[in-house]
């Protein structure tokens, strides 16, 4: 009989147990600890990288695709909307809107108290327009297809950008999904929201 069988039961599970946490531990100091693998966020700073004490209102997050690489998009168009679903603009007049680069991120360091709604547009070529899959975690998780009306009727299917104060906000969590051409998205079965 080997050691492992000759041990109690509840020995051989603190054992297995022990070799998980550990296998865990060294995966977590591999991506940098846990916060955010290799980001570029200053140590103390917040979530989207401004000063810890910063009171404007910021909101990131990254566009990946739908499909099981789940690869960054890059040139993605993200617009900020007020509750109408209509543009916000700027004082200049510019529509309130920005790309997103390489890594799939986007950035807004400064977004007006009208902003509700937002939507994302891939790029034209090589994706599906109009829809995307999107989790705010605030219950409203599924498939926004933009041509769709909200539960009530009232507007276009667009995702909620969520309560926003002071600071620092990550929408979309992982990433907000595009459904590349080659991976069709799922009949919306209505709005999130």
């Amino acid at each position: 009989m080997t050691r492992w069988a000759a041990r109690s039961r509840s020995e051989r599970t603190r054992g297995a147990l022990s070799i998980l946490a550990l296998g865990a531990a060294v995966i977590l100091l591999g991506c940098g600890g846990g916060g955010g693998g290799g980001s570029n966020i200053p140590p103390g700073a917040q979530v989207c990288g401004s000063p810890a004490t910063s009171q404007v209102v910021v909101v990131c997050g990254s566009v990946i695709t739908a499909d099981v690489t789940q690869a960054p998009v890059s040139g993605a168009v993200v617009t900020l909307l007020d509750a109408s679903g209509t543009p916000i603009k700027d004082a200049q007049g510019n529509v309130v809107s920005t790309q997103t680069v390489a890594d799939g991120s986007f950035l807004f360091s400064a977004v007006p108290a009208s902003a509700v709604l937002f939507r994302v547009d891939p790029p034209a070529s090589g994706y599906f327009q109009n829809i995307i899959r999107y989790d705010d975690g605030l219950g409203h998780a599924g498939v926004y297809s933009y041509t769709n009306k909200t539960k009530d009727g009232t507007g276009a299917c667009l995702p909620a950008l969520g309560p926003l104060g002071p600071g620092d906000h990550r929408i979309g969590g992982p990433g907000i999904q595009v459904f590349p051409n080659t991976t069709p998205p799922p009949p919306p079965f209505g709005c999130p929201r």
